[in-house]
């Protein structure tokens, strides 16, 4: 059945309580976020016997940085969950809306579940009676992206994880160095 999904209904941006495991705050104040792009290195084979012209390939062991852009309303009353030096398990969940080609209507739960650290703190610039926005920056050291309570990506480099809907696309990298 074809569904369309054609807007962003609600977020609810959590971290976990420093003092409680397993126990998550609410950080209010979210205007918006910037999920980072999730590209797999590559490598271009040319000149190679029997090989006309140029392949290039994609190295899923070889992600780049993952960065995450939080913006908010001011600065929120309890930022320090976020922003004091260390590593915070975060959780933005967010819906989305969507309707079928039948009339149907429903909502799309997605979630993005990260140990973060801060990277960057907003200076930024006022003016008398605007919205102030504050836009924060963080490395994901983990990154897993839920939709539906199906995770569809995770990526955790310190234990060679690379996974798409379950896959570990770093196993055959694991067995090589003597891991799994």
């Amino acid at each position: 059945m074809k569904r369309y999904t054609y807007k962003l209904s609600d977020t609810y941006l959590t971290v976990e309580n420093p003092d409680k495991a397993g126990e998550f705050l609410e950080v209010e104040g979210l205007k918006s976020f910037s999920l980072p792009d999730i590209e797999g290195g590559s490598e271009e084979l040319s000149g190679l016997s029997g090989l006309i012209g140029t392949m290039e390939l994609v190295d899923w062991t070889n992600i780049g940085a993952l960065n995450t852009s939080l913006t908010f309303a001011g600065i929120p009353d309890n930022a320090d969950l976020l922003i004091k030096p260390g590593t915070h398990l975060v959780k933005l969940t967010w819906a989305e809306a969507y309707a079928t080609k039948d009339g149907d209507e429903g909502w799309d739960s997605y979630q993005v579940e990260s140990k973060m650290k801060i990277k960057k703190i907003p200076g930024g610039d006022g003016e008398k009676g605007s919205n102030r926005e504050n836009e924060f920056t963080f490395v994901n050291i983990t990154y897993t992206l839920r939709k539906n309570g199906t995770n569809i990506f995770e990526y955790d480099p310190a234990n060679n994880t690379i996974k798409f809907y379950g896959v570990n696309y770093a196993s055959d990298l694991n067995k090589a160095l003597g891991k799994e």
